[in-house]
């Protein structure tokens, strides 16, 4: 490869080495995409998960009063799937959640994530393909890929001050 054709091709390359996907900006790991896991598992204590069946889990958090992100990993179809929480600084009050694959795009395309807020006899759901780790947790918030709720909202889902985010993932042709 010529010299000059080299930072075209290290930007676009899918063995290029991949930064942590935490969306705190003060962690500058970068590795292979095998050692993603490791790296979160090690440095960044995911939230542990509630096992509903073997497609479907629950991520819990206990105050959703705490500004804070709130991540878990979850192994399917032999894929790890990062699920994401935050409430957002800039917007009082609001939650978004989303779900990204320690993956490539190309990937990420043959799988569909559902997150669903159930409670009081409410329910809110929303279905979507999730996005590589590559394009960050910023661009999926960015382009709305995420489930999004309010202060209000969640206390209606709020059972003895707990809300619980049900996960799941089916594979897609």
């Amino acid at each position: 490869m010529l010299h000059p054709d080299k930072v075209g091709h290290e930007a676009n390359c899918e063995f290029r080495p991949y930064s942590c996907p935490y969306p705190d900006k003060g962690c500058n790991w970068e590795g292979a995409l095998d050692q993603v896991k490791l790296h979160l598992m090690q440095e960044h204590k995911p939230t542990p998960t509630i096992a509903t069946s073997f497609y479907d889990c629950t991520f819990r958090f206990d105050d959703i009063n705490q500004p804070r992100v709130l991540v878990g990993i979850k192994s399917y179809f032999g894929h790890h799937f990062l699920f994401w929480v935050e409430k957002r600084k800039e917007v009082d009050g609001l939650f978004c959640a989303t779900v990204q694959l320690i993956g490539t795009e190309k990937q990420a395309e043959r799988f569909v994530y559902k997150l669903e807020l159930k409670g009081q006899g409410c329910r809110l759901t929303m279905e979507d393909k999730p996005r590589s780790i590559r394009e960050g947790f910023s661009s999926a918030l960015a382009s709305c890929n995420c489930l999004t709720f309010t202060d209000s909202t969640a206390q209606l889902f709020t059972k003895d001050g707990k809300v619980e985010i049900n996960f799941s993932i089916r594979a897609v042709n």
